[in-house]
């Protein structure tokens, strides 16, 4: 999952609002998000209790936050961004005598923050997420498909915003690339593991197929249909697979990440394509081992070259400068221009991608496009 919390952290720097001719505003800086405080509210090293974008904030505490004379109130319980005076303020500090009071009637006496921990489980917030539309899998989630999925079919999983943390060395070799706005698409060819008992016959009398190719979304396998595995092609996923002809470019022990992008995916963002259209962007291969490794972005780009499929846009290559990452974060989308505003960019280590305390994490970030947050009508549909 990517990094998410409420913690009880250090303001870590304080700076006039941009615009000048607004005295009564500061801009708070808690991790790499911008907050808009009352001015002189907080000081540097001031310790507080910070709600990120996409907090859902209960009911209750929600309620001691916002009272009715309140001028600003949450939509659905959900933090996001908002603009005030025209700046944009990313997430949200907690007035820690309201959650105080909140917490004496959860039960709890003479509660004690500490620095650096997370207290989102404790206070009842949770992230949100987006709807995963039936429309897009087919089919529902139930306990006989998450049996039915293959081991080694491993989520993408989220993508850390770079605010929490910069990890790249300003020597660093990095690519930077589109950040698409799809859904998240996977495909497999893997070794097939029995677990009905006719798999198990097959095996027996050495008929089993060696291999197996499996599909689906971020989360959702949907080659598990009904508990069987089975390739079909009556949702987005199998329809851009089929489309880009997945299942013979994908080799045993490799899997393939990827956007699916087209009308009717996400609101406003079709990228000019009428039907489900797969665009590459990450590669995992699998040793005998049972080990695996994600392939370098260069790698990625050589793959997607011999293969024959489409890639994400490489923005930049070079020595990594944050100041280019954020002018790429920026502006109308370079995949299909007549989008005004892109998602935003992704940065990935070229020399040290993967992480070498973990065979499935990855050394990459994200920058989302401050114009993309401010759209509220915009669909995140996994």
């Amino acid at each position: 999952m990517s990094e998410f919390k409420a913690a009880y952290t250090k303001v870590v720097a304080i700076n006039p609002h941009p615009n000048p001719e607004v005295h009564s505003l500061a801009v708070a800086t808690i991790y790499g998000f911008q907050v808009i405080i009352r001015k002189d509210s907080l000081n540097v090293g001031d310790l507080v209790l910070f709600a990120p974008v996409d907090s859902i904030i209960p009911t209750v505490l929600e309620i001691m936050l916002f009272p009715p004379d309140s001028k600003i109130k949450l939509n659905n319980s959900r933090v996001r961004q908002i603009r005030i005076q025209k700046f944009p303020s990313q997430g949200m500090i907690l007035n820690i005598k309201d959650v105080e009071a909140y917490l004496t009637c959860l039960g709890y006496k003479n509660f004690m923050f500490e620095e650096e921990k997370d207290y989102a489980a404790v206070l009842g917030i949770t992230k949100y997420e987006p709807p995963a539309a039936a429309v897009f899998t087919g089919t529902k989630i139930t306990s006989a498909r998450r049996l039915a999925e293959h081991p080694q079919f491993h989520s993408y999983n989220g993508i850390d915003n770079i605010k929490w943390g910069d990890p790249f060395a300003w020597d660093e070799e990095v690519v930077i690339q589109l950040k698409l706005h799809g859904t998240n698409a996977r495909m497999g060819n893997l070794k097939r593991i029995p677990k009905s008992f006719l798999d198990k016959v097959r095996k027996f009398f050495g008929i089993l197929p060696e291999y197996e190719v499996r599909y689906g979304s971020n989360n959702v396998d949907i080659t598990a249909k009904n508990g069987k595995a089975g390739f079909y092609a009556t949702d987005i996923y199998g329809e851009a697979f089929k489309a880009c002809d997945a299942a013979k470019k994908v080799k045993p022990n490799e899997v393939i990440y990827g956007e699916i992008i087209g009308e009717g995916i996400q609101k406003g963002y079709h990228y000019g394509h009428k039907t489900p259209h797969f665009v590459l962007f990450d590669v995992k291969v699998f040793n005998e081992d049972g080990s695996c490794q994600w392939l370098t972005p260069v790698q990625v780009q050589m793959f997607a070259e011999e293969r024959g499929f489409e890639m994400v846009p490489v923005l930049f290559m070079g020595t990594y400068d944050r100041n280019i990452a954020n002018t790429l974060s920026v502006g109308a989308d370079p995949y299909y221009p007549a989008h005004k505003v892109r998602e935003g960019i992704v940065i990935k280590s070229e020399d040290n991608y993967n992480d070498p305390m973990s065979s499935s994490a990855k050394k990459v970030r994200k920058i989302i496009n401050p114009a993309y947050l401010d759209d509220f009508t915009n669909s995140d549909s996994h």
